[in-house]
Formats: structure tokens, sequence, C-alpha cells
């Protein structure tokens, strides 16, 4: 778990984050609950990441993501699609290798590349909203929810990315929980 509480370490000290292209970490105050902060990425025309550089495996395990995110804009764009990049880890860009967690054209995405689910509730900029990506491997379904309320389900492919720095980036505020169940 990161709470992006004034740190990019995580809850345990295991998988601890840190800054890319040799930024620092900007975080606003106060964060959803009314206390504490949320980091800042890319709110001020630069582009801010940041990496855990532990591997993180969530390979062929259910596993949930789940963020209170902010977003602030929704006009980068990749490949055409205008997308905003909440967390990702790729280890090539082939089919089932590169999970990207992101809002594509303002919507919630849940993808393993190639093998990808996309919400329809439309997002607007500059408002709170609670996200969660799961992944049940037993079923190999994908489920997304916003605020609570199913945006999505279908069967995929297992993910099998088993490389690459799980990454956040871009104009978003965001606190962040990663659950992995190995059964």
């Amino acid at each position: 778990m990161w709470p992006f509480d004034g740190t990019l370490n995580d809850y345990y000290g295991i998988f601890n984050a840190g800054p890319d292209n040799g930024r620092t970490a900007t975080y606003v105050y106060p964060g959803y609950t009314g206390y504490g902060g949320a980091l800042s990425l890319g709110l001020h025309g630069t582009s801010q990441s940041v990496s855990i550089p532990t591997f993180l495996s969530i390979w062929h395990v259910s596993f949930t993501l789940e963020a209170w995110i902010y977003p602030t804009a929704f006009s980068w764009t990749y490949g055409g699609n205008p997308d905003n990049a909440l967390f990702g880890q790729c280890q090539s860009q082939s089919t089932d290798q590169c999970l990207h967690i992101i809002l594509r054209s303002q919507r919630i995405y849940f993808g393993f590349y190639g093998d990808d689910l996309s919400g329809s509730i439309v997002f607007q900029p500059n408002q709170w909203y609670h996200v969660t990506y799961a992944y049940e491997q037993s079923t190999q379904q994908q489920y997304t929810y916003v605020n609570g309320v199913n945006d999505g389900q279908r069967t995929s492919n297992q993910y099998n990315g088993q490389a690459g720095n799980f990454t956040s980036t871009r104009n978003i505020f965001i606190c962040f929980h990663l659950k992995r169940n190995s059964r």
C-alpha cells in the first residue's frame, strides 16, 4: 500500500517507489479525506512519474488495484487515444505482457495489451473518484469499479508479464493500494 502521504515508501517498506526523470515527488494537501496528502503528477507542465524498481510480481495470481484519483486534465494522447496512465508494468508490448491501468477517452481502462476492458462511466476533471481494477485468476475475469459501481467485466487471458517496473504518471493526484492474492 502506498499512501503517498509525503513519501514514496510503501506501508511495509518493501516496494518503495522513486521519482523518474531526476525530478522530486510533489504532494498536495489535504488529500481526499481532508487530511494527509496525495501524490501530484504532471500538474505543472512537466512530465512526472514514479517507479517501483523492486519487481512486483502479479504474474498468474489474482490481484486488485485500488486508488483515489483526482484527474486534472485529459489531454495526453498515445496512439490517437487520449490516455491518462495510472499504473503500468510492461515486460514487452506483446499480448498479455503489458499491464496498463489507465483512463482512456475519460473512461476506466484495464489492459493486459491487446486483451483489454473499457468502462462506460465518463470521468470529469477536478473530481475525486475511487477506482478499482480486479483480476480473478481462477475464472480469468477482469473487473472495473468506479465509486463502488461495477463499470465492466470480461473474460481475458492471464497476465503474463514477468518483468518491468511498476509505474504511475501524468495529470493526476493519487492515493494507491495493491492487494495480491496467491492462491
